[in-house]
């Protein structure tokens, strides 16, 4: 069974909350107008940035952001808000909707239904890095950690490997700006 949102320091969630309120009075976040405004936090993931592409490294024990997915009063998830560490402090950084949430919720719904008869409780964490493409998951537990990508409607579970000659290969295609 996977497991996610309200397994966090409820400080952080009250952060998370208390920014989202402002940033929304702010008018920074726009929800799309589905008929009234009672939206909810349904979920919260942590976020792991590869930034070393020549030695990607996953730590799942000290997230780098959260990903929250706010729903509206009928469920259905409409907004996706990062927010990403900076010292000690936790900042916005950005929201999506529409095809790019569509394809995190499906990715999150495969994982889902790929860890529904397991015994146990396994995390989910979103591994970020630029020019990713697709969504990428981590699903742990205490002993086992197994990556995912989402790519043509499919979970396809990769190596380590794998994520680092993917890496390598998006590294040696960026071009630098003079």
């Amino acid at each position: 069974m996977l497991t996610n949102s309200y397994d966090y320091q409820s400080s952080v969630f009250r952060l998370i909350t208390r920014q989202l309120r402002a940033l929304i009075k702010k008018d920074v976040i726009r929800f799309p107008d589905v008929g009234g405004n009672n939206y909810s936090i349904a979920a919260i993931f942590a976020i792991q940035l590869l930034r070393d592409y020549n030695e990607p490294e996953i730590k799942i024990s000290a997230p780098e952001g959260y990903r929250v997915l706010i729903n509206d009063k009928d469920g259905d998830v409409v907004l996706s808000a990062d927010f990403y560490y900076r010292r000690k402090n936790l900042y916005f950084s950005h929201s999506f909707d529409s095809d790019t949430l569509k394809l995190q919720i499906e990715a999150l719904n495969a994982a889902q239904e790929s860890y529904r008869h397991k015994k146990g409780e396994f995390h989910v964490c979103y591994v970020e890095f630029l020019l990713a493409g697709q969504p990428y998951l981590v699903v742990y537990n205490r002993r086992q950690l197994n990556l995912y990508t989402y790519q043509d409607s499919l979970l396809k579970k990769i190596s380590k490997a794998h994520l680092k000659s993917k890496l390598l290969k998006i590294q040696s295609n960026i071009q630098p700006l003079y």
